[in-house]
């Protein structure tokens, strides 16, 4: 690729091979693997998740990277073993413009020194994408949580087209589509016009567009399956709703982020259903076959009749009598004397999250909304930020959308929380009877407490160089013994730390069979105030 590749890249991290031991016994090392282009890339570097004890380590993650004419990815393999720890198991580097792309695809394997390799593969996509990209990379790129084509289609519909008869039933003009469609891909971020917020069934069919070019349904395959079984669930609503709420919990952040905002949208549309004759079975029905992927089934096999088929017709009278024309699969209305599509299990399922919404509001939370209309106002506006606690779960995320125990009790060390909380009771609240814990879990586990727990800075320093110094004594991964903690503790006076209390009482007070852990030692140093001065 002369003069450098330009778009997306994708990093395809599968295995590494003999990486040098970086442990001070020259026995393992914790790696990961920290990637960055040159001359330059959006985010600056990216990193994998660490594997523990290995020098063979297997990652299988995919990592992304926005480039402008970048000749060379640099690798670097380094050893977590400590936070903070700077160690080198591996280095090397690919020149990206000798590599040719089959496909806008290729494999390598990167000789690492001082010794070792990397095998991956990359994948360059086209930097003008927005329709067809995965979700997640679109919000990646533009730092949001919902795709900005998605906020500003809902936002315009919700202000002009609250009272339209047949929104999101009737199609809008092609070329107007195909018009708006070239606007976002040039940007992003693009605001409506009043123009064309006057015809707001084209502004509809460009948000169905979206939502049925993505490379995957907005509910995933992975989903379909578990969300059928839900809305058929028999012990009743309670058990339907908590089904639901738990498949929800387990998409990718940037799918459940979306189809949130959606549902919310859809159902305030439905609320208006006497005025657009647009109730919410009917918007099921327009949105299924592009928010969830359902093996047809057999012609010759009736469709089973389930609990939710009823409420998704006609949950009341006053929704039968809205129901005065149905739309087909391809968005055409039918008339009063034809016959109707029959509805089929991704209809029922649409229909009944929305049905439960008008019940439990909370299924996803507060209602989220990312960007409120304005119309094409020169107004100045913040630049979007990526939370903190979306960069911290999706860093420690080992790509299954859980953090398990061992991801929480990373997190939960490297930020320094466990100096001021108990991780099990926390972990237990957190996950309720999950194994592990959601992104949504965290996002408000994080943004209403963890964030309150996170250290300062030098405080934070401080407890690295203690981790560190243990590190190098524990006999045993992060425990130390008796002799090993005398060790430790006559190396740190040394240093200049003054203990006022002798090193047997300390290990006396916090051992556990006959073991101090690296927490252990931390807590004690915090609750004796020896993180508060220079001691």
């Amino acid at each position: 690729a002369a003069g450098g590749l330009t778009g997306s890249l994708r990093i395809h991290v599968l295995e590494a091979r003999n990486l040098r031991a970086c442990d001070f016994r020259g026995l393992s090392s914790d790696p990961y693997c920290v990637f960055t282009c040159l001359p330059e890339c959006v985010p600056r570097k990216v990193k994998t998740s660490f594997k523990k004890r290995t020098l063979n380590p297997v990652w299988d993650e995919v990592l992304t990277v926005a480039v402008a004419r970048a000749t060379r990815l640099c690798i670097t393999i380094k050893d977590r073993g400590i936070l903070g720890s700077s160690d080198v198991c591996g280095e090397g580097g690919i020149d990206l413009e000798a590599y040719a792309f089959v496909d806008n695809q290729t494999s390598a394997t990167v000789p690492l020194s001082p010794q070792g390799e990397l095998r991956l593969v990359l994948e360059l996509l086209d930097e003008t994408r927005l329709f067809g990209l995965d979700i997640g990379l679109v919000c990646d790129r533009e730092s949001v949580r919902v795709p900005s084509v998605l906020t500003r289609c809902m936002a315009a519909i919700e202000t002009f087209g609250i009272d339209c008869e047949g929104i999101y039933r009737v199609p809008g003009g092609k070329a107007t589509i195909d018009r708006l469609r070239d606007e976002f891909i040039r940007n992003p971020a693009y605001e409506f016009t009043e123009e064309e917020c006057g015809d707001v069934h084209s502004i509809s069919s460009l948000l169905k567009q979206y939502l049925r070019e993505l490379p995957e349904p907005l509910l995933t395959e992975a989903a379909s399956t578990s969300l059928v079984a839900a809305t058929l669930h028999p012990a009743g609503d309670q058990a339907r709703i908590a089904a639901l709420r738990d498949i929800f919990a387990r998409l990718p952040v940037a799918n459940y982020e979306s189809a949130r905002a959606l549902f919310q949208h859809l159902y305030l549309m439905g609320e208006h259903a006497a005025v657009t004759r647009m109730p919410l079975a009917n918007l099921a029905m327009c949105f299924a076959p592009t928010l969830i992927s359902i093996p047809t089934p057999d012609p010759l096999s009736p469709l089973p009749s389930t609990p939710m088929a009823t409420p998704a017709a006609a949950a009341t009278p006053a929704a039968a009598a809205a129901v005065v024309s149905t739309p087909t699969a391809n968005g055409v209305s039918v008339s009063s004397g034809q016959t109707p599509r029959a509805p089929g299990p991704a209809d029922e399922v649409i229909a009944a999250v929305l049905f439960i919404l008008r019940n439990s509001p909370t299924l996803f939370g507060e209602r989220h909304r990312a960007l409120p209309f304005s119309g094409n106002q020169d107004v100045p506006r913040p630049a979007p930020q990526r939370s903190t606690s979306r960069v911290l779960f999706q860093h420690y995320d080992r790509q299954t959308g859980l953090l398990d125990a061992d991801s929480f009790a990373l997190l939960w060390s490297d930020m320094g929380f466990f100096l001021q909380g108990d991780f099990e009771a926390t972990l237990a609240a957190i996950c309720g009877e999950r194994p592990g814990v959601t992104w949504p879990a965290f996002r408000d586990w994080f943004d209403t407490t963890g964030h309150t727990l996170m250290l300062s800075g030098p405080l934070l320093q401080t407890l690295v160089r203690v981790r560190t110094h243990f590190q190098h004594f524990a006999s045993r991964a992060d425990h130390a013994d008796s002799n090993s903690f005398n060790a430790l503790c006559s190396d740190m006076h040394a240093c200049g730390t003054v203990w006022t209390t002798p090193p047997s009482d300390i290990f006396a007070a916090i051992a556990c069979d006959g073991l101090v852990s690296v927490e252990d030692f931390c807590r004690w140093l915090w609750r004796e105030k020896y993180f508060d001065s220079s001691r």
